[in-house]
């Protein structure tokens, strides 16, 4: 197998980070040259993983808090601004491809103007999508008419055709990874060529316990799973709801 350089652009957003950190594992031990920018905070585990870690320079550290900055902002706006639509994650890609003359470039599906950048250079690029896609998707094109415009700024400067939506400007990546199985989605709506189903890969450093649910057999009420984000997002009243 040959030996690829691997330039894998991404961010601490919490749920998004270990299954990527498990692909960037495993690049590296199929002896692969992987080079990693994102948060300082990820840094001693992409050390541990053996592949290289840069900082962002002129990014702003986008805080998990799930508060705005201030009332007049809200949390959809200030990551829109700040993580999707942040011209200076295209603009460390493109640094970062002259200066590493990377192969291959892996880009986590929130970073859109990374996404463009990555596009620009005609490299081979996949999208590391961390949820379903088809269902997902869906739900990002009712309220994606707010990063549209933004977008396509940002993809005129680079020399790029417009888009017309959220999906037009991922589906243009030569691949898309899914971390989920394709039973839990529902399917596109027009079949994909280049979306990959790779499971939630192998996250975990050890095997889980066994574990058996607390009811007996018998028990015939219906269990209910709640699940929420991996960070937090002032949920109190949805858990107080969930509990009463």
């Amino acid at each position: 197998q040959d030996k690829r350089r691997f330039l894998v652009v991404t961010l601490d957003m919490a749920g998004n980070w270990p299954p990527e950190l498990a692909l960037i594992r495993e690049l590296v031990q199929r002896g692969h040259e992987v080079r990693v920018m994102s948060n300082a905070s990820h840094a001693e585990q992409i050390a541990a993983a053996g592949a290289v870690y840069h900082p962002y320079q002129y990014v702003r550290q986008f805080m998990r808090t799930g508060r705005p900055d201030n009332e007049q902002e809200s949390g959809r706006t200030r990551l829109l601004r700040e993580v999707f639509l942040n011209p200076a994650f295209g603009d460390a890609l493109l640094g970062a491809v002259e200066r590493d003359t990377p192969d291959v470039l892996l880009v986590d599906a929130m970073l859109l103007t990374a996404a463009a950048a990555a596009e620009s250079t005609g490299l081979p690029t996949a999208t590391l999508w961390h949820s379903v896609y088809g269902a997902q998707m869906e739900s990002l094109l009712r309220f994606g008419g707010p990063m549209l415009e933004p977008l396509n700024a940002v993809r005129a400067k680079l020399g790029l055709a417009r888009v017309m939506d959220r999906r037009d400007s991922v589906e243009r990546s030569h691949a898309i990874l899914a971390f989920t199985y394709e039973a839990f989605d529902t399917a596109p709506q027009a079949p994909l060529s280049q979306l990959y189903y790779v499971g939630p890969l192998a996250c975990l450093p050890q095997r889980l316990p066994p574990y058996a649910l607390p009811w007996p057999p018998s028990d015939a009420r219906p269990l209910i799973l709640v699940s929420y984000s991996t960070v937090f997002q002032n949920q109190g009243a949805i858990l107080q709801r969930v509990a009463d």
